[in-house]
């Protein structure tokens, strides 16, 4: 029965030690020149130079009130599989 609940907490801490691993090392940040597609206050959805659209959760220290969808802009973000997409850093292109 010891033997048991033994296996059973190394199971547990393995299966949890491979999950922050996978947590942790899934996560990456992304630079990209973009145009704006969508703009909320607390999101904005960004199209790249293929055409994809992303949708990124804006932080409450940038102002999205001055972005203009005609311009071009570079943006850099983080994703991770267990979060949406959250913008750093956005910046017009001249």
């Amino acid at each position: 029965m010891l033997k048991k609940w033994r296996f059973l907490i190394l199971l547990v801490v393995l299966g949890l030690t491979a999950m922050y691993y996978v947590y942790i090392m899934s996560e990456s940040s992304t630079t990209a020149g973009v145009t704006i597609a969508e703009v909320n206050k607390n999101s904005i959805v960004v199209v790249n130079a293929v055409g994809e659209k992303t949708k990124l959760i804006v932080p409450r220290g940038i102002d999205t009130s001055c972005l203009n969808k005609k311009d071009f802009y570079f943006v850099d973000y983080y994703s991770n599989i267990f979060r949406k997409s959250t913008l750093r850093e956005i910046h017009k292109a001249y």
